[in-house]
């Protein structure tokens, strides 16, 4: 598969996720999980990151191992600087997707990071 097929497919499954699974951090961290295993993705949760910018280890919110090699961080309505500090070093493409944001333009997340805005 194809990246910029993967983030479409990405995209429709985190856009599909119904409002009353997007108020809380966990439950929609749940569901787009459980979107991507429908699909036949395999994904594995809080992956370990070495660094996450204070001299911590930390952990990635989201791993995809198939069908495509990508790291999955989930905040709220911008991009936090742990998350991309996090991704930085991760092998495969690199995703932000925004809870509650109204317009995923308004961080600056870097080149190499895909932001995926929940509300569309």
């Amino acid at each position: 598969m194809r990246e910029a097929e993967a983030i479409r497919i990405l995209e429709d499954v985190v856009r599909n996720i119904p409002p009353e699974r997007r108020r809380s951090a966990r439950s929609f961290h749940d569901a787009v999980d459980f979107g991507l295993v429908q699909l036949g993705w395999r994904v594995h949760r809080e992956f370990r990151a070495p660094h996450r910018g204070d001299g911590r280890s930390g952990l990635i919110d989201l791993v995809i191992t198939f069908p495509v090699r990508m790291g999955i961080e989930i905040d709220n309505s911008v991009p936090r600087q742990k998350s991309l500090f996090k991704l930085r070093d991760f092998v495969g493409l690199r995703v932000v997707i925004l809870r509650t944001a109204t317009d995923g333009r308004s961080a600056k997340p870097g080149k190499e990071v895909v932001v995926i805005n929940a509300r569309g």
